[in-house]
């Protein structure tokens, strides 16, 4: 997957941003865990077609409020074409290994 000419954020403001890239959509909202006292960014998308994943949440945990607001507000096209990269490659891999292993479970029950 590449970052396509049909990238752009189409929703921005204090709280989230919303970016289409190529056919997929990524979020990413700001989030605060009452319990933790944690501060999150929330990565979600619907479905990356290419590798067949649906309902996807990815978060991250920042040490502080401020810097998971520095990181939400530097956050852009760039940088969701690049996670949406790395989401998609780490999925074809879990897939590939997950395949090598069923194959090699069959290839004993076979025996």
């Amino acid at each position: 997957m590449e970052i396509k000419p049909t990238s752009e954020c189409v929703l921005a403001n204090d709280f989230s941003k919303t970016f289409k890239i190529g056919e997929t959509d990524l979020y990413v909202a700001k989030a605060y865990d009452e319990d933790s006292d944690g501060h999150f960014l929330i990565f979600s998308t619907p479905l990356i077609k290419e590798v067949e994943a649906a309902e996807i949440q990815y978060p991250i945990l920042f040490p502080s409020e401020e810097e998971r607001d520095a990181e939400f507000s530097s956050f852009g096209i760039d940088e969701a074409g690049y996670l949406l990269l790395d989401l998609t490659n780490t999925i074809k891999e879990n897939n590939k290994k997950m395949a090598e292993e069923a194959e090699k479970i069959a290839e004993k029950k076979a025996q």
